[in-house]
């Protein structure tokens, strides 16, 4: 009899993780996606210029998967799963560490993207990317970042 409720038991928990992980691994970010008003008012920085948004020229080419820009000799990439919906922000100082960041999606159209603390619109350069907490001292949390589409 014990030997029955262990292997059920087993069971049960193979079951119960294999449905936890389906339903995880299933959970793709919305398509609808807009961004808040005031994004559009943002200022962008791209390399050592400080433009403003209204001067960025908008784009009908969809998000990609990476992008690329350098900020005062930090490189900066990005990589972008639209399936499971993060983004991924890497922060490399010539002879540091790398800072990664990873961002959850909870939206990603063709033109927008938007978590908690991050939001983007794809232009004509590239994407425009604002990150509220960035983790790090080298991005600033409230300029947009120019990255150029690899």
């Amino acid at each position: 009899m014990n030997v029955k409720f262990i292997r059920y038991a087993y069971i049960w928990c193979g079951v119960m993780a294999l449905a936890g992980l389906t339903a995880c691994s299933s959970a793709a970010p919305s398509s609808s996606c807009r961004l808040e008003p005031g994004f559009s008012a943002i200022q962008v920085l791209s390399a050592t210029d400080l433009l403003d948004m209204a001067s960025i020229a908008d784009t009908d080419k969809p998000i990609g998967e990476s992008y690329s820009s350098e900020l005062g000799g930090a490189v900066l990439t990005l990589h972008i799963d639209k399936e499971k919906g993060y983004l991924e922000r890497i922060f490399q100082e010539p002879g540091d560490v790398a800072v990664r960041q990873r961002y959850q999606l909870d939206c990603i159209s063709d033109l927008y993207l938007k978590g908690k603390t991050i939001s983007g619109k794809a232009v004509r350069d590239g994407l425009i990317l604002l990150e509220e907490h960035p983790n790090t001292e080298g991005i600033p949390n409230d300029i947009g970042i120019l990255y150029k589409r690899d």
